[in-house]
């Protein structure tokens, strides 16, 4: 039987200081440009587009919570087969407390 051997390589340490941060000679930068326009996968942001982050927005005054409910109250808020039942369920839960 073969031995397997194991390849390790050493992680590449770049010096900050060392790193080239000059514009490109206009020759580079055409060359550079028609790279990305010819490439399929590539894209570009509309102008003014800003972008969008994930998760809850800051200062949002919701909590996530886990809480148990019975099926049927579950189904009867997701009936309609619309996005949303949660906000229904908190909307629901707000006019019986009279919030």
């Amino acid at each position: 039987m073969d031995k397997i051997k194991t390849v390790v390589s050493k992680p590449v340490i770049v010096d900050p200081m060392e790193i080239d941060t000059s514009p490109n000679d206009p020759e580079t930068e055409a060359r550079i440009k028609a790279g990305i326009a010819a490439d399929p996968d590539a894209w570009s942001m509309p102008p003014g587009h800003k972008p969008i982050g994930r998760g809850r927005p800051r200062g949002s005054n919701k909590t996530r919570i886990t809480a148990m409910l019975d099926d049927d109250v579950i189904a009867a808020l997701k009936e309609s087969g619309e996005k949303g039942w949660q906000t229904r369920l908190n909307a629901t839960l707000r006019q019986a407390l009279g919030l």
